[in-house]
């Protein structure tokens, strides 16, 4: 089955917003409550390949990718923007077969809630991920 609208790639993001945060720079927020165990935004990766990686590194947006199968990418929509917790309210999950990172609540999320991650490394990807094809 597939997911309501407001959960596909590319879908509208009227679940979050992008705000000053006090842990770095700007961050990621929800604008309405969000459930433990909801998707919050599937974000598709612009890849590229490792050979690029050293050119990327010397600027701005080597704080900002993902390492994707040995390449970098660069996830789309917000997802470049979560910032780091050690205790995060949801988890990221890498999808390289369709280029698409997947963030995913862990825990209940109140409206004006800074969402974050870790970035210590991605949730394995699920068998039976309720997804479009």
């Amino acid at each position: 089955m597939c997911q309501p609208a407001d959960r596909r790639v590319g879908a509208p993001r009227h679940r979050t917003y992008v705000a000053p945060s006090t842990l770095h720079g700007r961050g990621v927020f929800a604008a309405v409550p969000i459930a433990a165990g909801d998707i919050v935004e599937e974000c598709p990766v612009l890849r590229f390949p490792a050979a690029q990686r050293e050119h990327i590194d010397a600027t701005l947006i080597d704080e900002y990718y993902f390492d994707w199968d040995g390449d970098g990418a660069i996830a789309l929509g917000l997802g470049s923007l979560y910032n780091h917790s050690d205790a995060p309210v949801a988890e990221y999950i890498k999808d390289t077969a369709n280029d698409v990172l997947i963030v995913r609540a862990v825990s209940a999320i109140a409206a004006g809630h800074e969402i974050t991650f870790s970035y210590s490394g991605p949730t394995p990807p699920e068998v039976g991920l309720d997804r479009c094809p």
